[in-house]
């Protein structure tokens, strides 16, 4: 378990926070530059399609009780740098006063009411993996699978001319 005053130190040297809760948790507040992969049955190849095992991790989790299997299926994929995991929670970091970054989450709904109003239009962006996408795809969607965004920044960047204001709605197949 690392207090969150340490864990910020550590993140002040390179430790990427990994962020294991479920996307609604994670939307309503996490720490920042954190890479979130719900722990769930498919945790591991997402951490190793979107992960670096070069990387340094410091885990926030939902219950302490998840960090033995949690660190167990990160070890299985070459994933054993790993700092340990935030004590107490996003909790103890918010009470600490430190830094929280939000991503709002919508519905398909909202997004197609955004689309359809006159108001700025997000860049959407499909991130499923090239078979979801042949069952089907939102006809305005860039799609960049999900392992390949990092590598592909640039182009998002480019698709939104560089506006870091600009709405980016993204959306995966498994929620």
């Amino acid at each position: 378990a690392v207090p969150p005053e340490k864990a910020k130190n550590l993140i002040q040297h390179g430790v990427l926070p990994l962020d294991a809760r479920e996307g609604s948790a994670f939307g309503a507040g996490h720490l920042p530059g954190s890479l979130q992969v719900g722990f769930g049955p498919r945790f591991s190849s997402w951490v190793g399609s979107v992960g670096n095992p070069e990387e340094v991790y410091l885990l926030v989790l939902e219950s302490p009780g998840d960090y033995p299997e949690v660190r167990r299926r990160l070890l299985r994929i070459g994933f054993d740098r790993i700092a340990g995991y935030l004590e107490g929670g996003i909790e103890a970091w918010r009470r600490e006063g430190l830094p929280i970054e939000i991503l709002p989450l919508i519905t398909a709904e909202e997004l197609h009411r955004r689309m359809e109003a006159g108001e700025e239009r997000p860049l959407v962006l499909d991130v499923r993996t090239q078979a979801e996408v042949a069952g089907g795809s939102l006809p305005q969607a860039v799609h960049i699978p999900v392992d390949e965004v990092a590598a592909r920044l640039d182009e998002i960047a480019a698709k939104v001319g560089g506006d870091k204001t600009k709405p980016i709605a993204v959306y995966c197949a498994s929620g």
